[in-house]
């Protein structure tokens, strides 16, 4: 009779029998590099769906973004508790400052600008499929140019 009451109430005593979840954040550190002088800013932006990254949803809808002044040609942008996930990173140098990409008289950007995978441009954004990474570890790196 003690070994079933034992065999019975030990589980509720013992705890889990199952190991805790890591800690689902981490840090992301963004370095873009390519930046053929360091005037202006250079602009980034972290984006968790196709849409966002498209530029087709509201701007509620992307991760994060920021600016970040440009030292020797690169620029490093460090994200702290950032949920583990999908992500796609882009990137331009904002050399008059003006908070926006310029364009040519054609459409096309008339500054420097990249995406994370050094994914190309091919008249538009690549795809988000082609810029995305998985980033599920408690301190990662993504590296990427301005072009």
């Amino acid at each position: 009779m003690r070994l079933a009451l034992f065999l019975l109430l030990f589980p509720l005593c013992a705890g889990p029998l199952h190991a805790q979840a890591p800690d689902s954040t981490g840090t992301l550190v963004v370095i873009v590099t390519g930046f053929d002088v360091d005037d202006g800013i250079a602009r980034i932006r972290l984006d968790t769906t196709a849409s966002a990254f498209a530029g087709e949803a509201s701007e509620a809808s992307f991760a994060r973004s920021t600016a970040v002044p440009i030292t020797d040609g690169e620029v490093v942008w460090t994200l702290n508790a950032l949920p583990w996930g999908q992500y796609a990173a882009s990137a331009y140098h904002d050399e008059d400052d003006d908070g926006s990409l310029n364009t040519n008289l054609f459409g096309a950007p008339s500054e420097p600008f990249g995406f994370s995978n050094d994914a190309r441009a091919r008249f538009g954004r690549p795809d988000f499929a082609e810029a995305a990474f998985r980033f599920a570890a408690p301190q990662d790196t993504v590296r990427f140019r301005v072009q």
